[in-house]
C-alpha cells in the first residue's frame, strides 16, 4: 500500500497492490476482491479482479481510494478514525488428492483483532509499567510497546 500515491500521476490517491510472495510456482491464478469497510461494515471502493501472479510481480490499483476521502474526517468511512481495509484473494493451486485435478483452494485469513486489542489494554492500564505526563493529563503506557513504536531510543533506565 502507498498512503500518496505509487505515481505523480496517482499522488492523490492511496495505491494498494498484492504481491505472491514464497512460492515455487512460475505463475498462480488468483481472484480477489479488496474493499474499504466503513461504519456498520458498509463495503466501499469494492475491487474485483482476476490475475495470474508471477514470481517478483505485483497487482493492484494506482488510484484504489482518494486520500481527501479518508482526510476529510468522514466518520461513515474512517470510524474511531481508523480506515479498514478488507482483501480475500483465492489463490488456485494444484493439488494431490483424490479428488478431481486443479480444485481450487479457498484460504480463510482470520480478522485481525491487534488494534482493538491494544486499544483494550492502554484503556484498562492493566501491566501499564509508566506513565506519561501530558499537559498535566496523566497516560498509562507500556515501555515495550512505546520503544517498539518509537522512531528514537527511549532512555529506559531513566523512566520510572
Amino acid at each position: 500500500m502507498y498512503p500518496k500515491g505509487e505515481a505523480q500521476d496517482s499522488k492523490d490517491f492511496v495505491s494498494l497492490y498484492l504481491v505472491l510472495v514464497g512460492s515455487d510456482k512460475d505463475d498462480v491464478p488468483s481472484e480477489f476482491k479488496c474493499v474499504v469497510l466503513g461504519e456498520a461494515g458498509r463495503k466501499t471502493n469494492v475491487l474485483e479482479a482476476n490475475c495470474r501472479f508471477v514470481p517478483g510481480g505485483a497487482f493492484g490499483w494506482d488510484k484504489f481510494i482518494q486520500r481527501e476521502r479518508i482526510l476529510d474526517g468522514n466518520d461513515s468511512l474512517t470510524p474511531h478514525g481508523k480506515l479498514t481495509r478488507f482483501c480475500k484473494v483465492l489463490a488456485f493451486v494444484d493439488s494431490v488428492s483424490t479428488s478431481p485435478p486443479n480444485v481450487a483452494i479457498a484460504v480463510n485469513v482470520p480478522q485481525c483483532h491487534l488494534s482493538e486489542d491494544f486499544g483494550h489494554l492502554l484503556a484498562s492500564r492493566r501491566f501499564s509499567d509508566v506513565i506519561l505526563t501530558v499537559e498535566g493529563k496523566d497516560i498509562h503506557a507500556h515501555k515495550n510497546i512505546l520503544s517498539a513504536r518509537t522512531p528514537f531510543s527511549l532512555p529506559c533506565s531513566r523512566i520510572k
